[in-house]
């Protein structure tokens, strides 16, 4: 059933296994300042991250920290998306449980978020080279109007395509927006990113199970942007 809720702002971290992130991410969004509500979403049979979200949703009353069990939705697009309708917001940071944030991302997102042709802004992450460079972004943030009017590229009202498991979801979402001249980078908004690609921390059953996808997912974006009309170089 949709629930309303009304907000400007709805960081989305979808989660799965990692119950020791939820803290420091939650630290990480109350020292930045971030506004609005921080949205968690986590499978319902993953009970120690229950347990832990709860927690800490006891212990900052005063964050306005919002928890989305799911039983069907388990890929980072579906749960996102999950969040996407139950939540009203103006503005979606689809982000993941081991990002922090640092002080004036939002802010450093004003003009952008104030020129309405911009639907997908694109945050900076301190590690994936194509987004330090401004060409891509993991962790973007999407107005609710462009969801609507547009959502992917054959599914308006849809924010992240769910035919990925994980890998280029985001692929597609950035290369759509420039399509349509909506998207804007932001290299001063900074959401980092500790990925064990570029931080050199170990590895864990989390990012393995994104990875075991890595091959399936090429092969839905490469056929999805062959339908859209895009050469891939």
């Amino acid at each position: 059933m949709r629930r309303h809720y009304e907000v400007n702002l709805a960081t989305i971290i979808p989660v799965l296994g990692r119950p020791q992130n939820v803290e420091p991410l939650i630290e990480s969004f109350i020292e930045s300042k971030t506004p609005g509500w921080l949205v968690f979403v986590h499978q319902l049979d993953d009970i120690d991250e229950t347990l832990e979200i709860h927690r800490n949703q006891h212990k900052n009353r005063h964050l306005f920290v919002r928890n989305i069990p799911v039983v069907d939705a388990t890929t980072w697009p579906q749960k996102i998306n999950v969040a996407v309708e139950q939540i009203n917001a103006n503005w979606y940071l689809c982000g993941a449980d081991d990002i922090r944030f640092h002080q004036g991302w939002w802010q450093a997102t004003l003009i952008a978020r104030q020129n309405t042709q911009i639907g997908v802004i694109g945050t900076n992450d301190l590690g994936n080279p194509r987004v330090i460079a401004g060409e891509h972004t993991c962790h973007p943030l999407i107005r609710r109007e462009y969801i609507l009017q547009h959502g992917t590229w054959d599914q308006p009202g849809k924010a992240i395509h769910e035919g990925y498991r994980h890998w280029y979801c985001d692929d597609e979402l950035v290369i759509t927006a420039k399509m349509r001249g909506a998207w804007q980078h932001c290299p001063d908004a900074i959401i980092e990113h500790l990925h064990p690609y570029w931080t050199g921390q170990p590895s864990d059953p989390t990012y393995q199970l994104g990875e075991s996808h890595a091959e399936t997912d090429r092969a839905t974006f490469q056929k999805r942007m062959e339908l859209l009309g895009v050469e891939l170089i």
